[in-house]
């Protein structure tokens, strides 16, 4: 079912976990402006990301906690402002530090680093020039990219540029949700994708340049299901249409994909255009840069029916469908249709990027922390990833989010998604039964989702 290759990961990001936020010439990211805003938008929670996990002083203890449960890769994000100083375009020396001894220490626990480098931390410093709204946002980001590739490519291979671009750019720019909590005029929130797309192919080209061995690029989606109502072509056929063309959403995860991948905008967007079309051409020859895999983070799906040529409805939950802290449907088997399309469609290699529940869980009279909800969420999308898998999907691996309870941006500390449980007090560390129950399908290598019987039951969500 799985190959002796597949590689089983847990994922995590900077902001949401390093702590030590002004420590060591770290300066400030857009999220660490953001929580401190005072308007009552954060005042339900522990509000900034000051100490979070305190990973970046704790990291040694954490990788010595995946080395227990058996990972064989970390993704985790570079924090621009960590490793770049005040001007963004020299290195600070002790955030090179901090990430080359984390590498150092994965590589020696046997654990593959998964390089993110942009996920969601902008520097304040550049928005304060325009940031992704002023053209000079792509060399800025494309420059910081190559530096990431100079400085770790030695040693590490895998890379994601960019991390849910339809999530900042939606959130941040059109929705006033996300950080920086802006509210602009659709034509202009495209002109931000355009220079984060812009961004992302003049990145992959600089990687490539200047990598010290073969290394492999890609990006991490955010996608959402569509799971077709029955198995008959038509309705089959309605979901892969409804997922490369998401009603819900004004830049949605597959249109960047897909304008990555095919060198063109759609054409509705491309009417919303004020760009010269000979300007346009010369950024496509940027933009249409292949990835070496497809990163995608998924979370959920829906059901979706056809009703004629191009036409489909989007079938409401059922009326016993579990949801999640975050308000989401359970669907497992969202994921082997997504996988399956994206290869269909493109015939690249597939990674899951993140997959994962927040729940409530505690600790009993005895410090242990039952979280049946998160092993069964776990399991039951396993069990239908396996299914691709058993079809020749070429899934390459799969990271649970998140190794650790973190912040959970505009929700604070008030959503758990770790396998390991943080107190957020004294920033103690304790493996969750989700992780040794993780621990078991990495050491059987998925052979346990065999044998074991799917509950229905999810216990406390």
């Amino acid at each position: 079912m799985f190959s002796k290759d597949f590689i089983w990961g847990a994922a995590t990001s900077a902001a949401q976990i390093e702590g030590a936020e002004y420590e060591d010439g770290k300066t400030s990211s857009i999220w660490d402006i953001a929580s401190r805003m005072n308007d009552g938008r954060f005042s339900r929670f522990q509000k900034t990301p000051l100490s979070s996990c305190d990973h970046y002083h704790r990291f040694i203890e954490d990788v010595a906690i995946m080395k227990k449960i058996g990972l064989k890769a970390y993704r985790f994000s570079i924090s621009w402002t960590r490793l770049m100083k005040e001007n963004m375009n020299t290195i600070n020396p002790k955030g090179l530090l901090f990430y080359n001894r984390l590498i150092d220490a994965l590589l020696d626990a046997g654990i593959e680093p998964f390089i993110t480098i942009f996920h969601w931390d902008y520097p304040q410093s550049l928005l304060d020039q325009g940031g992704w709204q002023n053209d000079k946002s792509v060399t800025w980001f494309a420059e910081y990219a190559k530096t990431v590739v100079e400085l770790f490519s030695d040693r590490v291979k895998k890379f994601i540029t960019i991390n849910e671009p339809e999530c900042f750019v939606n959130l941040g720019y059109l929705d006033k949700r996300h950080a920086p909590y802006y509210q602009l005029p659709e034509d202009a929130v495209f002109k931000i994708a355009h220079n984060v797309l812009k961004a992302n192919g003049l990145a992959t080209i600089l990687m490539r340049q200047v990598a010290k061995q073969k290394i492999e690029i890609g990006q991490a989606f955010a996608l959402t299901g569509a799971i077709p109502f029955s198995e008959n072509d038509k309705d089959i056929n309605a979901a892969k249409h409804c997922f490369f063309n998401h009603p819900d959403s004004s830049f949605w995860g597959t249109w960047f994909l897909d304008t990555i991948m095919n060198g063109e905008y759609d054409k509705k967007r491309l009417a919303k255009i004020s760009i010269s079309p000979d300007v346009l051409d010369k950024d496509m020859r940027i933009i249409h840069q292949t990835p070496d895999f497809i990163g995608f983070n998924m979370y959920s799906g829906t059901l979706t029916k056809h009703l004629g040529e191009n036409d489909y409805q989007r079938m409401p939950d059922p009326i016993d469908s579990d949801y999640t802290m975050m308000d989401i449907p359970i669907a497992p088997s969202c994921l082997y249709w997504a996988a399956r399309f994206l290869y269909e469609k493109y015939h690249l290699p597939i990674y899951i990027m993140e997959n994962g529940v927040a729940i409530t869980d505690s600790p009993d009279e005895n410090g242990d922390i039952d979280d049946p909800a998160r092993i069964n969420f776990i399991r039951e999308h396993l069990i239908h990833l396996s299914r691709a898998l058993k079809e020749k999907i070429d899934v390459r691996g799969y990271f649970y989010w998140s190794l650790l309870d973190n912040y959970e941006w505009a929700h604070g500390y008030s959503r758990r998604f770790g396998l390991v449980r943080v107190n957020f007090e004294n920033y103690k560390r304790t493996l969750k039964k989700s992780a040794y129950w993780y621990a078991s399908l990495i050491k059987s290598n998925g052979e346990i989702l065999e044998k074991e019987r799917v509950d229905k039951n999810y216990g406390n969500l």
